[in-house]
């Protein structure tokens, strides 16, 4: 389906390549899994977030295709340890994984270098 849409997309005359560029530096691949780091807005905690490729990143297929611009995306509501103020993210990746939109609720999704591990 990927080839037909690129091809559609070329005969209106943009680009198959027109989309959202990625955003560098806010995931962390480790081949079965993406790490992300999220900061909570109401204690500044920070939180390192594994996503299973296989079962928690969903693609985009059939009408799901309209409602946003990644080829794989994540809604998910998560809980720090300290203030326990759900973050609600919404984020969309590219066919390599990068993030290239994203909505928390309650926080902020932070690249790695922010990224500061609670010992």
């Amino acid at each position: 389906m990927g080839f037909l849409a690129d091809l559609l997309q070329r005969l209106k005359g943009g680009s198959s390549q027109s989309g959202p560029r990625p955003q560098v530096g806010f995931t962390t691949d480790d081949g079965q899994a993406l790490w992300i780091y999220l900061e909570c807005e109401n204690c500044g905690e920070h939180i390192k977030l594994r996503l299973r490729k296989t079962s928690e990143i969903q693609r985009r297929e059939g009408l799901d295709r309209e409602e946003g611009p990644g080829e794989f995306f994540i809604r998910k509501t998560i809980i720090g340890s300290r203030c326990y103020r759900p973050l609600e993210a919404e984020i969309e990746f590219d066919r390599r994984y990068q993030v290239i939109a994203s909505k928390v609720k309650n926080g902020r999704l932070i690249p790695r270098s922010e990224y500061k591990g609670e010992q």
